[in-house]
């Protein structure tokens, strides 16, 4: 096992994981310098909302665990998925090892490898937010971890549809999962949902005037029913991401994205691994 982990951490820094590794916190702490430095005023929605310093750190904190959120998503597809999928796709894993290994153990534990690495990722991310800000916030803890089960799901999604249909494939399968998860959790179909305030202008005022139609002005009836279903069992790629960007912003969290909503992510991560896993044990038989 710690063979294997040790072949995943190799593979990952010679193949730009390290510059990778650097840019994230760097990164992380501009954005966050950057907007934190900010006085007056930023635009929201389109319209100018003043903030004092306690506000306008949680803003920053929110940019930049955002653009955090963006490089580590793309680090874990094109840096550490390839490296478990791509060697058991060209027969390569093999000639990493001094004796014979079932792909069903390599990929468990190069599984291991992209999870610990999604967790030291998230810790430099928030190393570089902290440093940026003078202090830890509070809400950090509790932004990163939803942020990071979020990228847990979207990985695990990729890691089983890789395996049922090769890494391209399941890596454009996951894209359009993790899109598809956005549209649902759409901040105006939750407005709708949960009787707020939805956003009147740019796309989400584009969503509103389509949805008005068939929404009768009430939070009630069967389609709010089943759009409520769907941003609880859809791969709540979307709803969990957003609770970690409510948490850094210290807004209030939408109902959608309870404990509930964490729980079914939480099943989807486990469920996706087994089905990868189980996939790959029966091809080893």
């Amino acid at each position: 096992m710690i063979a294997l982990l040790s072949i995943m951490l190799r593979s990952f820094l010679r193949g730009g994981g390290g510059i990778a590794l650097v840019a994230i916190p760097a990164v992380t702490y501009f954005v966050v310098h950057v907007v934190a430095g900010v006085e007056g005023s930023v635009m929201v929605n389109g319209e100018a909302v003043a903030m004092d310093a306690s506000s306008m750190a949680g803003w920053a904190l929110r940019g930049g665990l955002g653009f955090a959120n963006v490089l580590i998503a793309l680090v874990m597809l094109f840096l550490a998925m390839p490296i478990a999928i791509g060697g058991l796709e060209q027969g390569s894993a093999r000639f990493d090892l001094t004796a014979p290994v079932s792909r069903f153990r390599w990929l468990g534990n190069q599984t291991l490898g992209i999870v610990l690495l999604l967790l030291v990722c998230w810790i430099l991310a928030s190393l570089g937010a902290s440093l940026a800000l003078g202090h830890v916030p509070a809400s950090l803890p509790g932004a990163v971890a939803h942020l990071a089960l979020g990228h847990l799901l979207f990985i695990a999604v990729a890691i089983a549809t890789s395996v049922a249909f090769g890494y391209r494939v399941g890596a454009l399968l996951a894209i359009v999962v993790w899109g598809g998860s956005w549209v649902f959790a759409h901040d105006v179909v939750e407005a709708y949902l949960f009787d707020v305030p939805p956003p009147a202008e740019g796309f989400a005022g584009v969503w509103y005037m389509l949805l008005a139609p068939y929404l009768d002005g009430e939070p009630a009836g069967p389609l709010p029913t089943v759009l409520r279903f769907i941003l609880r069992v859809f791969p709540p790629i979307a709803n969990e991401q957003s609770v970690g960007f409510d948490f850094a912003a210290g807004r209030a969290v939408f109902p959608v994205t309870d404990a509930r909503s964490t729980l079914v992510a939480a099943i989807w991560c486990v469920v996706s691994w087994v089905l990868a896993l189980r996939t790959l044990r029966r091809k080893d038989v």
